[in-house]
């Protein structure tokens, strides 16, 4: 499986921000559950929705 995700050259990212990243982007191309996603951060699915919502 290959699984592509376009950041810009400039991003800075932290290891937990890349985690958010990828859990965001495999869960929005519906790679993984919305119930794994927030597993893989290690917070609440309501949690997850914020993040995707920008709350």
């Amino acid at each position: 499986m290959q699984i592509t995700i376009d950041l810009p050259d400039n991003l800075s990212l932290t290891e937990s921000g890349l985690h958010r990243e990828v859990a965001i982007a495999l869960f929005q191309q519906n790679y993984i559950s919305l119930g794994r996603a927030s597993k893989i951060l290690g917070i609440y699915v309501m949690g997850f929705l914020k993040l995707l919502t920008g709350q």
